[in-house]
């Protein structure tokens, strides 16, 4: 997943201006929360074209580019005369000069294949070359079709000579070449683009101590990362959103305590935790932002992240609420409610600001939200048009809005509030359940444990989980449970004894057993039953002790026989 760190590039006339923004990649689109996430920088690829015009070509082009400022080569476009062409990329470090013979000193960085002719063409090789100030790198450029797939290039004045230079890099004239390190052809001019990287330096993280191009975090909110960094002399800021997920899970057990064969039903409910977030890319600010937000399910809004400007140093945030649209009531405030504050916020990073309570939202409900800070600004983005989704989930849809100077004052249109509105979602669809011991998988599961257990369900969502447990017990022993649940009649009994149970009983055995301990009659049932029948008409008169094993469990009654 790549979060944007968008930035307004301003670059000194040496450098050539390209509208183009740095990126941070996390390692996970959405992480689960407790995750530890690795949050990387990506600065955008600029480039930087020779100024020479084609007027003549060859197979290949060695020439040499200078370290300026610490960059990245990532490739090149050239003018290519053949369709289906091969291309091959060798370089060196230091100078070209004295090595145009021979491919001794030279290491291959890539072939491209098939690739097609015309002007700014990309030569198929993906690189990623460091080159440090002050460094000179030669590079050999050639198709690999001798006197017949040329690349275009120019007649120089001379070797060595300036051909493009920024902050960053210098390309130097240098000579043609046949395949492969043949003829040279001198002077000549590379005619095409180098692709490459600025390497930023005196990075700093928000809410992290790392200086370098990674920061790890761990994930215990949706939340919103900015890094400062320098590059071509200037100072950079950019910003990424992580939407991270918790699930708390409750299970209770309905009856808890139970007789013998008596069923429970367990229940789960789960309540995601989580966020939506707009973009923390900044380019503009104003004192607050209105903005609308859509529910498409029941849902609770529990906070908002805003990006106060850095000065004053610490900053007071206010949040209001209206029901429906806050279009047509941006000057009126008596149709407002404040339902969050907070003073000596943090700034310029993403700072959270609680509700009071949370604030419950229908389905299909649109509610206005206007941020406020009465102590400075708060950055926002421009935007396409009021009204317009800028970001949205299957819960929430935030809106295009407007900035607002002062309280209720002036507003400017189509701007979007830097922020992360943060809500809980009761029972989501799209869940996993499972019961263990007894492995359910819906949200409810009903047991008859006949024994104390402890249940636990685990609730998973692309790759996140919640777990909750829940106990079950008997409302006395389990014999004691069994045995309050069997009949055993007549009692004394003289024919015949006859055993009752209120559930039937998968049973292994029933056994009378003397007063000695002796077995004086044994029954193995087959299948399950409620009543059966024992007869004692064959047993002398006396004392007994009436036996069974059911699923284990053994339960006995004394019996009088006559």
């Amino acid at each position: 997943m790549k979060k944007i760190y968008i930035i307004t590039l301003l670059l000194v006339a040496a450098m050539v201006t390209q509208a183009q923004q740095p990126v941070v990649t996390f390692d996970y689109s959405t992480a689960c929360v407790g995750a530890e996430i690795t949050a990387t920088i990506e600065i955008p690829e600029y480039s930087i074209p020779s100024t020479a015009v084609r007027d003549n070509q060859q197979n290949g082009v060695m020439f040499d580019i200078v370290g300026e400022e610490g960059a990245v080569i990532k490739g090149f476009l050239l003018e290519v005369d053949q369709n289906d062409t091969e291309i091959e990329i060798y370089y060196r470090t230091g100078s070209y000069a004295g090595f145009e013979n021979s491919n001794a000193g030279w290491t291959l960085l890539g072939t491209g294949t098939g690739i097609a002719s015309g002007v700014g063409v990309n030569a198929g090789v993906e690189l990623d070359l460091p080159i440090l100030p002050g460094q000179t790198l030669g590079f050999y450029i050639t198709t690999t079709n001798a006197g017949t797939d040329f690349i275009g290039y120019a007649s120089g004045t001379a070797v060595g000579t300036e051909l493009a230079s920024n902050l960053f890099l210098t390309i130097n004239s240098g000579v043609g070449k046949s395949y492969p390190f043949g003829t040279t052809y001198t002077p000549r001019n590379f005619v095409g683009t180098v692709l490459y990287e600025p390497v930023p330096t005196d990075i700093v993280w928000s809410d992290n101590a790392s200086t370098g191009i990674t920061a790890t975090y761990t994930a215990s909110t949706s939340m919103g990362v900015v890094a400062r960094m320098v590059y071509g002399g200037s100072n950079f800021m950019g910003s990424g959103i992580l939407h991270v997920n918790e699930y708390d899970v409750t299970a209770t057990a309905t009856p808890a305590v139970l007789g013998w064969d008596e069923s429970s039903t367990l229940s789960s409910s789960v309540t995601q935790v989580t966020g939506l977030g707009t973009t923390f890319q900044a380019g503009n600010r104003q004192n607050g932002a209105m903005f609308d937000i859509t529910a498409s399910t029941a849902l609770q809004i529990t906070g908002f992240d805003v990006f106060p400007e850095g000065f004053p140093v610490t900053a007071n945030v206010e949040v209001l609420y209206k029901t429906g649209t806050f279009v047509g009531s941006e000057a009126n405030s008596g149709v407002w409610t404040t339902i969050g504050s907070a003073a000596a916020l943090e700034t310029d990073k993403p700072v959270h600001v609680a509700l009071t309570s949370p604030l419950a939202m229908a389905p299909g409900q649109t509610m206005g939200i206007y941020v406020r800070r009465s102590d400075g600004y708060v950055y926002y983005s421009n935007a396409t048009a009021v009204g317009d989704v800028f970001a949205s989930d299957a819960n929430l849809t935030i809106k295009v809005g407007k900035g607002v100077e002062g309280s209720f004052g002036s507003t400017y249109n189509n701007r979007m509030m830097n922020t992360i509105v943060h809500y809980e979602v009761e029972n989501p669809a799209g869940l996993n359940y499972t019961w263990a011991p007894e492995g359910g998988t819906a949200g409810s599961a009903v047991v008859t444990p006949n024994a104390d257990v402890t249940y636990t369900v685990t609730v998973t969502d692309g790759g996140c989980e919640g777990m909750a447990d829940v106990a079950v017990s008997m409302a006395m022993g389990v014999e004691d449970a069994l045995a309050e649940s069997i009949t055993v009649y007549p009692n004394p009994a003289t024919d015949n004894l006859i055993i009752k149970a209120e559930q039937p009983l998968q049973v292994q055995y029933i056994m009378l057993l003397d007063m000695s301990g002796k077995a004086v009659y044994e029954y193995v049932p087959t299948g399950s039953f409620s009543t059966t029948t024992i007869p004692v008409n064959q047993l002398a008169e006396g004392m007994y002790l009436l036996q069974m094993n059911v699923n284990g469990v053994i339960t006995n009654h004394k019996v009088v026989v006559r």
